[in-house]
């Protein structure tokens, strides 16, 4: 089975019910925004509470993309799931974010240690403690790379363990998930990403065009549920299929993070104009 763009977006639209499912999606997606329109307007009184609901709307959403994911493993041609049972959506995001924080918590500490190891060794010598800094610095950027190309295997993973939050530390599993339908799925959808981020980041850039801001928010869930879809496509196929070559695997590698390093760029670029 290849991964599909087009198989993925009908699988979206075809339900009946999809306007009144998407509406609540993009209720949220706005609740989102309310930061950066708050931050915008110079209102900082608002932005605390905005920032707290848009926590919790994001929560709320990373829940309901694992309810239609597990409902696609289920049945890969199942419709949006309905919008009922707001506690467990929330608890499902919860444990998400909570397993994503334990993670950096654990990449935070050990850059904190190996830090306080090179201020120890500039006591002895200043040219190793900056060669171990350098050395943290450039490892850092490849942690943060694999993060970003491992996020589905995460997502993977935390659904095969039913929302365990230890699961991203299964480290030789999550490599098993990695396949050419993988990298093909998360390719895709990271380039629509970052077509969305650059356009939402380029209306900071004048006054007159902030308002164009509203556009991200009205697709960001419909690119959501299509990715979703995309990962899952991946996933199936991945469990009955060859994991492709090492090149060929490599070149995917390659390209992940020369999107991801366009999209980092290009967003701090053009925040620095707003």
């Amino acid at each position: 089975m290849a991964v599909s763009l087009r198989a993925a977006t009908k699988n979206v639209i075809k339900d009946k019910d999809f306007l009144s499912k998407y509406f609540v999606l993009v209720i949220l997606s706005f609740i989102v925004g309310l930061t950066f329109f708050a931050s915008y307007a110079k209102n900082y009184a608002l932005l605390i509470p905005s920032s707290a609901l848009a926590m919790i709307a994001s929560i709320i959403m990373c829940g309901y993309d694992f309810k239609y994911m597990g409902v696609l493993i289920q049945d890969k041609d199942a419709n949006l799931p309905e919008w009922d049972n707001w506690g467990t959506l929330l608890t499902t995001g919860l444990k998400f974010f909570g397993a994503i924080f334990l993670l950096a918590f654990a990449i935070i500490a050990v850059t904190l240690a190996a830090a306080i190891l090179a201020g120890l060794t500039s006591i002895f010598s200043k040219t190793v403690a900056l060669a171990l800094l350098i050395a943290i610095g450039i490892i850092n950027i490849i942690i943060c790379i694999c993060l970003l190309m491992a996020t589905p295997a995460l997502i993977y993973n935390f659904i095969d363990t039913d929302y365990n939050l230890l699961s991203v530390f299964n480290f030789k599993k999550l490599c098993g998930y990695l396949s050419i339908n993988y990298f093909s799925a998360y390719f895709i959808g990271l380039f629509i990403a970052v077509i969305i981020s650059i356009f939402a980041s380029a209306t900071t850039i004048r006054a007159e065009y902030v308002l164009l801001y509203i556009i991200p928010l009205l697709i960001a869930p419909f690119v959501r549920m299509i990715n979703d879809n995309l990962l899952i496509q991946a996933y199936t196929a991945n469990k009955n299929s060859e994991k492709g070559s090492f090149a060929k695997l490599a070149l995917y590698f390659i390209l992940f993070a020369v999107m991801g390093l366009i999209w980092i760029i290009t967003c701090f670029y053009l925040g620095k104009f707003a």
